[in-house]
């Protein structure tokens, strides 16, 4: 497997993209894209890029630019900003034959750099976004892979091709043993999310691992089964919950948005944002360790707190721990004395909750 090492001094300039489908007029219906015509879309699609990607920057695209022959893609390639890399997908044959990247004419972008095509699976290697003095490893390839160059070792995988989660994974971002992996989908969920938007996402994956980090090990300290330890959270890599959650903590260059108040709680119905509002409350409901699973709506209008069963306090009060730690602030009881009111916690439940923050009635 080709590698190629990457010095990236500046991340604001490198990009990553997939099945753009430039011409390509059933994609509009095979895809739901929001497009009333493949003129329109194509538009949008060169518009999105340009706004996003400077004439000097680098863009690899991991396949599918255009079902068109050579013509039609230098036609494309003459209107996108930047130095282009393509690895080639299942629907770019008829712009690639005969070589034609090598002839005396080569493909062009804006800025008449040359369009490059690059192998089919290829490993960057980038220091700026490794540690210990590894590289950070980012592995290319239009088809999603079942493993990767040095997959075990924490390297990040990039595909294509599906527009859509790989088959049987259930989530655009998935993590296991180590490794993460990415769909660079154009065609994905947000039409218009360029490359760029890789950014907060990329913030918010360091965040879900280093919180379920914490957690996982506040587990074992308060004797929660180990499966359920490696399972928490897990929704959290759902499209339905990741996508609002990157968005709405992080803004598209990865800085963290401020949105909790002075207790470390936010407060989703009073943002304005709906798609978050939606996840918040599928996130409550897949998770028994969140108190609100235990919160019954009555037909009267009233509530019912339900006791939470002994494993399911204690993943709680796990996740509370590593929360706060994984956010930096690790003094849980300071946090519960601030938050307790807005908790609807069985008698029964907070008395077990305060017994282990050694939480005493009066002194705080």
């Amino acid at each position: 497997m080709p590698v190629l090492p990457l010095s990236i001094h500046d991340p604001d300039h490198v990009f990553f993209t997939a099945d753009t489908h430039f011409g390509h007029e059933n994609i509009i219906k095979y895809c739901r894209r929001p497009f009333a015509s493949v003129g329109e879309m194509d538009a949008a699609l060169i518009a999105n890029w340009n706004e996003v990607v400077g004439e000097q920057d680098t863009v690899f695209h991991l396949g599918d630019f255009t079902l068109g022959g050579p013509d039609v893609a230098q036609r494309y390639f003459s209107q996108l900003n930047g130095r282009i890399r393509v690895l080639s997908g299942s629907h770019d044959q008829r712009w690639l034959e005969a070589n034609s990247l090598i002839l005396s004419a080569p493909f062009r972008s804006k800025p008449t750099c040359r369009v490059f095509e690059v192998s089919p699976i290829l490993s960057l290697e980038i220091p700026e976004l490794g540690n210990n003095g590894y590289p950070q490893v980012i592995v290319l390839c239009h088809y999603a892979l079942r493993v990767w160059d040095r997959s075990h070792h924490g390297a990040w995988h990039l595909y294509g091709h599906s527009h859509r989660p790989a088959a049987g994974d259930g989530a655009v971002y998935r993590r296991g043993g180590g490794y993460v992996e990415l769909s660079a989908s154009f065609a994905g969920n947000h039409h218009g999310d360029d490359a760029s938007a890789m950014r907060d996402h990329i913030a918010y994956l360091r965040y879900v691992l280093r919180h379920k980090w914490f957690v996982f090990w506040e587990c074992q300290k308060l004797r929660v089964p180990l499966l359920q330890a490696i399972l928490h959270d897990w929704h959290k890599f759902l499209p339905d919950e990741w996508f609002p959650y990157a968005h709405y903590f992080y803004r598209p260059d990865g800085t963290p948005r401020q949105h909790r108040d002075g207790t470390g709680y936010y407060k989703p119905t009073d943002t304005g944002d709906h798609d978050f509002d939606y996840a918040w409350l599928l996130h409550q409901k897949r998770g028994k360790h969140h108190w609100q699973w235990w919160v019954l709506p009555e037909d009267n209008g009233g509530l019912k707190v339900l006791p939470i069963p002994d494993r399911y306090r204690r993943e709680m009060l796990a996740d509370w721990r590593g929360a706060g730690r994984a956010q930096g602030t690790p003094d849980t009881l300071a946090w519960y004395v601030k938050n307790k009111e807005k908790m609807q916690l069985h008698p029964t439940t907070r008395a077990w909750v305060e017994e282990q923050l050694g939480y005493q009635r009066g002194e705080l």
